[in-house]
């Protein structure tokens, strides 16, 4: 792994001999881990796209999703793998195609360490949760929660999952709200201290995208090289599956509460604050 390309994004340079001629296709990642984790599982995912299409892949990310976004929107990817919120985001608000759904069926959950006896979501009042980032889904979805009653918690904001799982061991919270993939990957000894206390009802896929200038023929080749994708035992990918606009619009009715969240931190923070300069 190369070292970090400037303090906002690192680069991950995985080419094999035959390709290094090449100018690669910068494929963006979004930042739910951290860089060697994201480095593991995205890896079968560039295998697979330069076996079938011949042409070298360089994956990027951001130090956060708020970042990945912007990067997203200035062009510096190609194409991208986002969190299903995300990619709907990225298609109704700045013109983004949709190329492919990437299938990852991952469930949130809200863990605990066992040593605090806390049994009941009720119990949860007063203590400190865990959460990725005011962007993510994790903590889209726990204030939704909040605000339907379901629990009271203080956030605790942390880059991403694996940083808020990190707060929990080490103490700094009572809980997190991580992607229960992540929380199968731990090692058993970390996990004999936790125990989920919730599951939350959502299901989570992905979307690959592209920029909106994209070419019809460049779309087909993403697709050519992913149809036939094969993931490891351990992947957190399993697939991907040619959109339809009819589980397109499913999705939206899911997530559009979610969407609109993002819309809004984005223009705020970000968006509403760039100057204009006429030529």
């Amino acid at each position: 792994m190369k070292p970090f390309m400037n303090p906002v994004m690192w680069v991950f340079l995985l080419f094999s001999p035959h390709l290094l001629a090449q100018k690669p296709v910068s494929f963006g990642i979004s930042p739910w881990t951290t860089p060697q984790l994201l480095q593991a599982w995205a890896k079968p995912v560039e295998e697979a796209l330069e076996k079938q299409t011949g042409v070298a892949y360089q994956i990027s990310s951001s130090a956060n999703l708020q970042k990945f976004l912007l990067a997203a929107v200035d062009g510096q990817f190609e194409v991208l793998q986002a969190p299903i919120h995300l990619g709907l985001y990225l298609m109704r608000h700045h013109q983004f195609k949709g190329v492919m759904f990437s299938r990852a069926k991952l469930k949130l959950i809200l863990v605990t360490r066992k040593e605090l006896s806390i049994d009941h979501l009720a119990q949860l009042k007063g203590t400190l949760m865990a959460v990725s980032g005011p962007v993510a889904i994790a903590t889209l979805v726990v204030k939704e929660a909040i605000s339907n009653k379901l629990f009271e918690a203080q956030l605790a904001p942390e880059r991403n999952h694996w940083q808020a799982m990190e707060a929990l061991h080490k103490k700094r919270t009572h809980s997190a709200v991580v992607v229960d993939y992540l929380y199968g990957r731990l090692s058993q000894p970390l996990k004999s201290r936790l125990k989920v206390l919730y599951e939350f009802p959502v299901v989570l896929d992905g979307l690959v995208l592209t920029p909106a200038n994209s070419s019809a023929d460049a779309q087909a080749n993403i697709r050519n090289g992913l149809k036939d994708f094969k993931p490891h035992k351990s992947s957190l990918l399993k697939g991907f599956e040619v959109i339809t606009q009819q589980e397109l619009n499913e999705w939206y009715e899911v997530m559009n509460a979610y969407v609109a969240s993002v819309h809004r931190h984005m223009e705020q923070k970000y968006f509403s604050k760039r100057v204009v300069i006429s030529p």
